[in-house]
């Protein structure tokens, strides 16, 4: 029971997962019986993901909070982040039995160095980490982390801000163990983002500073972006990998526009390497870029995009008119023999959309209408397909582009 009539109950938190919420009862019983306010006096150094799960809860039962810590050299979970100058970094190391000992000048210098590190004006603001605070939609929408706009190079750490499962999806996403037996780290690079993507520092001199890396299976990152203009891109990725097993997939707005990418053995972690994932349309305006592992392990570190230019109308005598399209295009065929066969419609990934014909095609001018629509009569999204005359004595591949 309270002791005076001018105090808090106060608390520390730091251990649970982030969906665990029963604990909270036997706190909010107490205060409501002693009417008594309750403050965490310490609670964080734990993922945005956690950090916005249970700042939530703190809220909707009137409980008081304070994050812990505001700035410290090295870490990814303080509001404030320090890049550890080089001249303490040696010092570090000679502590670690990893580098020489620096002489009396070099250790004060390097402390000076670390002392500025943390004036205001040099660190950096953890913008994920705030958005966990003070976004109600944090956990719900993601949004952009950076103004990306194409055609031009995006970071793959640069992915938008959100929970696990809403920006990014991996499989550890926060520490519900920490100080215990079974901590575990959240950011297996401890670099540049407080999520559960994995980020280490980069010695490519090319692109970005940072890489994302220890990727495994249904792990993906998202990416707001903004297409300057309509037409075909061309899309690079930089990677680096020690086997060649690794394989990615890029979605557009939930489509899938590559097929399966696969990363060769580049010699090295850090030995990078531009890898095409072929030419694409992509519509001008806001969307959503999404690269998803479909195998381990490798890492990726850039993605760039070069705009091809727009994509004319044509009308030809024979082939699909009009192309682009919108809502329905007319398939016309000259057959040089009568024959039976089938015209399907494929993806660029070569799954079949819609088979459109299956049977007798008869000498001459053959038309067939598709309307942008599955084997399911379902509309499809906006894309480049393939149109494919598979005959018993002869075939016709055509491209079409289908633009809402």
């Amino acid at each position: 029971p309270p002791f005076d009539d001018n105090m808090a109950y106060s608390f520390h938190h730091y251990v649970g997962p982030s969906d665990q919420t029963s604990w909270v009862n036997q706190y909010v019983g107490m205060s409501q019986d002693y009417n008594v306010p309750l403050w965490v006096g310490e609670t964080g150094e734990n993922s945005n993901h956690w950090a916005y799960h249970k700042i939530k809860l703190f809220d909707e039962n009137n409980i008081g909070w304070s994050w812990w810590n505001y700035k410290h050299n090295g870490s990814v979970s303080t509001l404030l982040g320090i890049d550890v100058p080089s001249g303490f970094r040696s010092i570090l190391k000679y502590w670690s039995n990893l580098g020489p000992r620096p002489s009396q000048s070099s250790a004060e210098n390097g402390l000076q160095e670390l002392v500025s590190a943390y004036l205001i004006e040099n660190c950096r603001p953890n913008i994920g980490l705030l958005a966990a605070f003070n976004d109600p939609e944090f956990g719900t929408l993601a949004k952009p982390y950076k103004d990306h706009h194409i055609p031009g190079m995006l970071a793959a750490v640069d992915y938008d801000l959100g929970i696990n499962s809403v920006a990014y999806r991996d499989d550890v996403y926060e520490d519900p163990d920490k100080f215990g037996g079974n901590s575990v780290p959240w950011n297996n690079g401890w670099s540049y983002r407080n999520d559960g993507v994995d980020i280490e520092e980069s010695t490519d001199n090319i692109g970005a500073n940072y890489n994302v890396g220890w990727t495994n299976l249904h792990d993906w990152t998202g990416y707001t972006i903004t297409a300057d203009s309509s037409g075909m891109y061309s899309i690079r990725l930089r990677v680096a990998a020690i086997e060649g097993n690794g394989r990615l997939q890029i979605y557009y707005n939930n489509d899938p526009i590559t097929g399966e990418v696969g990363v060769p053995n580049t010699g090295g972690w850090q030995n990078w390497q531009w890898r095409t994932a072929g030419d694409h349309f992509i519509d001008a305006g806001q969307g959503l870029i999404q690269v998803k592992i479909k195998n381990i392990e490798f890492n990726i570190k850039d993605m760039d995009f070069v705009f091809l230019g727009e994509i004319q109308p044509t009308i030809d005598i024979y082939g699909n008119f009009p192309n682009p399209f919108t809502y329905e295009t007319k398939i016309v065929l000259n057959i040089a023999h009568d024959m039976s066969g089938t015209l399907n419609i494929y993806n660029t990934t070569g799954h079949l959309v819609k088979r459109l014909y299956n049977g007798y095609f008869t000498t001459g001018d053959m038309v067939f209408d598709w309307k942008g629509n599955d084997q399911y009569n379902k509309a499809v999204s906006s894309g480049v397909y393939y149109y494919h005359l598979d005959g018993e004595k002869s075939s016709m591949l055509g491209k079409m582009l289908l633009i809402k």
